[in-house]
């Protein structure tokens, strides 16, 4: 927008004056200066609030695909070798006499593992075999009698 106006300058020749804006540097007021100051101050905290934002939502998102990664291969492996790891139900069968366990699938009978019994696991074929009974038979207290000694007989007896 212009202002225009015409005049006659001293020489007698004619000249138009035209009034307009343009943008030049002008020096601020000190409440411009500290008003400034208060907006950048203002803004750098904004910039900062924001790259901690982004670097945590950065984290979550690579720990997320991290995850996904984790699936995928598990998947992939899965599809690779055409089998899982599922739990399932067995059934291992101690065999006192010939001293062997076997452990075999319930869902398809297949035979994991054959193999000899621990000690621990015959210890417990000793406590299976014997029959519980409240008193030991006639012929084990006799022997257990005898080798008491005669004090220890005669409490046995009186009880």
């Amino acid at each position: 927008m212009s202002d225009e106006t015409i005049i006659e300058t001293q020489d007698n020749h004619s000249a138009k004056i035209e009034k307009f804006e343009r943008q030049l540097r002008v020096k601020l007021t000190e409440k411009e200066v500290a008003d400034r100051a208060n907006r950048a101050a203002h803004a750098i905290a904004e910039i900062d609030q924001k790259e901690q934002e982004r670097e945590a939502a950065n984290k979550h998102a690579k720990a997320q695909i991290a995850e996904i990664e984790a699936e995928l291969r598990k998947v992939s492996t899965e599809v690779r070798d055409g089998a899982t790891y599922r739990l399932v139900r067995c059934e291992r069968v101690f065999r006192f006499r010939t001293g062997n366990v076997t452990e075999t699938r319930l869902d398809t009978g297949e035979l994991l593992n054959d193999r000899a019994m621990s000690d621990f696991e015959r210890q417990l074929a000793l406590d299976i075999d014997e029959e519980p009974t409240s008193e030991p038979p006639p012929a084990q207290t006799a022997k257990k009698r005898g080798r008491k000694g005669k004090a220890a007989q005669a409490e046995a007896d009186a009880e």
